[in-house]
């Protein structure tokens, strides 16, 4: 999840561009959700820490603006969807 990213007129990055970027940086089968600034990708890499220091710095190099990267494991977000449950609206999920 890139912070700031495509929010209001500042930090514009075309998906394409995005996906371009982190598939210059190795990267796997990035994809884009919308036009958030939210990307999904394979890695090999388990230091994630240096990995969005990593992404940081290409996006500011390449872009002009360095945002907050937050990334976040399949294990990590399968755990946040599991204790976020979808809400029932009338007794319908």
């Amino acid at each position: 999840m890139l912070r700031g990213v495509n929010v209001g007129v500042h930090n514009k990055v075309a998906r394409e561009a995005l996906r371009s970027l982190y598939a210059s940086l190795g990267l796997l089968d990035a994809q884009t959700y919308v036009q958030s600034g939210n990307i999904v990708f394979r890695t090999k890499d388990t230091n994630l820490v240096s990995l969005a220091i990593k992404i940081e710095s290409a996006i500011e190099r390449s872009f002009g603006f360095r945002p907050s990267v937050i990334l976040r494991t399949t294990a990590e977000i399968r755990a946040a969807i599991a204790a976020n449950p979808p809400k029932t609206v009338h007794g319908q999920r």
